[in-house]
């Protein structure tokens, strides 16, 4: 009886060593690597965010990296879907497929097919974006009460991403996202062979020594780092500039280098 392959995913918070144990099962067992974290999808963010850089990864193959503008916007569902195409490819190949990244939200999306959903409306988005600066995140949830009681019982009233997922949802189709949630798809048939490496970090302190880059590069050194980004992204202030922690970084740098003096 033939074992059928496995496709590993090693997962974690930043600067537990995913990259490196992933590089290492893949020269181990004849692997490629397939990106799994949200921002490293981006062109042009390096910063903040261990993308391993060419010259590191040791010539093991790394998929889905560098593949997306800043200003485009990405959904797990998308995701997916690319992921299960480079798993084909690589599987066809002869090789191990080996996912890596800390966006746990790309696996589940993997392993349980997301319901369909219509394409991003970012006009309705940015009138829901108003609503929520103006009168907080409770009032959206209130607004989601009126029209879908069973997804608001169970967000919390200040799950402001939940709760305007939602409520874009019935807007655009009319339909409560409850409903379309029992709807699932099946598993695809790679779900069972997709097992979990989960890294158990160091102690914190460990953590925020290794994150140190963006600490020892001068304010300008920064800036002229993240010129080329900037200068993609529009002042929608895309996905990858709303990430937290991250994203706060890079908006505070994208207002100094939107308003001072350009740099020599």
């Amino acid at each position: 009886m033939t074992v059928p392959r496995p496709i590993l995913a090693v997962v974690g918070p930043t600067a537990s060593g995913k990259s490196e144990l992933g590089i290492v099962l893949a020269e181990t067992f004849d692997g490629e690597i397939i990106n799994c974290d949200s921002v490293q999808l981006y062109r042009g963010l390096y910063i903040g965010t261990a993308k391993v850089p060419p010259e590191k990864r040791r010539g093991i193959t790394h998929h889905l990296i560098d593949v997306l503008e800043p200003t485009e916007h990405f959904t797990a569902g998308e995701y997916a879907r690319r992921a299960l195409s480079v798993i084909a490819e690589i599987e066809a190949r002869g090789k191990l497929a080996i996912l890596v990244g800390g966006t746990g939200f790309y696996i589940r999306a993997l392993r349980q097919p997301l319901f369909p959903s219509p394409p991003t409306d970012l006009a309705l988005r940015e009138r829901l974006k108003r609503i929520l600066e103006r009168r907080g995140p409770e009032h959206l949830h209130r607004m989601l009460e009126r029209v879908d009681r069973e997804a608001a019982a169970r967000i919390r009233p200040r799950d402001w991403s939940r709760t305007t997922r939602a409520l874009e949802y019935f807007f655009q189709t009319g339909r409560r996202i409850s409903d379309a949630q029992r709807e699932r798809p099946a598993p695809p048939p790679l779900a069972h062979r997709l097992y979990l490496i989960a890294l158990d970090p160091p102690e914190r302190n460990s953590i925020a020594g290794l994150i140190d880059v963006p600490r020892r590069c001068s304010p300008a050194d920064g800036l002229k780092r993240f010129r080329p980004c900037f200068a993609r992204a529009s002042r929608r202030r895309p996905k990858p500039f709303k990430r937290t922690g991250i994203g706060g970084s890079y908006n505070i740098c994208a207002a100094r280098f939107r308003w001072s003096a350009p740099l020599s």
